[in-house]
């Protein structure tokens, strides 16, 4: 049976370490993140640190606020192939072209290596 209390705490701890690191990346303090989103600032000190977890409007309202998808915040955990994909798309999107094509090249590798070792 799935334990909600767990998923929900486990969640909580993704989404805090998300929204600290992208907010001190975009250069912001958590009171002015609270002012932007509309929130007290301990109410961002409580997502940081995974005490509260937000509501999907809220959580919309940080990710606009951060510049960034809601599914960054939520973290890049996902087991499903179509969710990885769109981890290393958003790892690629800020390379240089000729980065990505390294990237792609070894990516294209290893794939190839482990498909052999099976």
């Amino acid at each position: 049976m799935i334990n909600k209390n767990d998923i929900q705490k486990t969640l909580a701890t993704k989404i805090g370490i998300s929204l600290s690191n992208l907010r001190k990346r975009n250069g912001l303090t958590q009171g002015k993140l609270a002012e932007k989103v509309g929130v007290d600032t301990e109410t961002i000190s409580r997502f940081e640190r995974g005490a509260t977890m937000p509501s999907l409007v809220t959580l919309q309202s940080l990710a606009v606020a951060l510049d960034t998808a809601m599914a960054d915040l939520i973290g890049e955990s996902s087991s499903m192939p179509n969710d990885q994909t769109r981890i290393v798309c958003s790892w690629l999107g800020g390379l240089k072209s000729a980065d990505r094509e390294l990237v792609m090249d070894m990516l294209k590798q290893w794939c190839s290596r482990l498909r052999q070792d099976k």
